[in-house]
């Protein structure tokens, strides 16, 4: 196996992304997504298979956080684990926050297969527990109504 920790590359994965996150910064985002990115929640499995697709889910759970005046977040590593010397599965738990340190909801795992692609390490897959966090699952699906032509994007309150 590698001698790098799959918890130094992760624990780099998801503190980028959380940043990005908070931040607006789509292209330190897409540094660790590969597309095709398969994105799965108890809804169903979605495929988002472009850049602009990726663009849209990213802002749209930025719209939820703003709406739901989420300021801050926390992930966990819970689990990081070579499947092989290319492949970790991953496992963390996210816990968001309002204004105050105020947690907003309960907090939520994700399980994600990360591949080491040309040298870079890229999310390929997740897996979002969020069935009960029904607005945060629409926020997550948001890069398709978003994506409509000719269509007014669906709002949901």
């Amino acid at each position: 196996m590698p001698k790098v920790s799959p918890y130094e590359i992760t624990n780099l994965m998801i503190e980028q992304t959380g940043e990005a996150m908070r931040t607006g910064d789509f292209d330190l985002f897409m540094r660790h997504f590969a597309v095709p990115f398969v994105m799965e929640t108890y809804e169903g499995t979605h495929l988002l298979s472009s850049r602009h697709e990726m663009k849209l889910h990213f802002d749209g759970v930025r719209r939820f956080r703003a709406d739901n005046d989420i300021v801050a977040s926390r992930r966990e590593n819970i689990s990081a684990e070579y499947y092989n010397t290319d492949t970790i599965s991953l496992i963390h738990v996210s816990h968001l926050f309002q204004e105050g340190d105020v947690l907003f909801d309960r907090p939520y795992p994700t399980y994600s297969v990360i591949r080491k692609v040309g040298g870079t390490w890229l999310t390929h897959y997740c897996q979002y527990a969020v069935g009960d966090l029904d607005a945060f699952t629409r926020a997550l699906m948001r890069y398709k109504e978003d994506d409509r032509p000719n269509e007014t994007a669906i709002t949901h309150s």
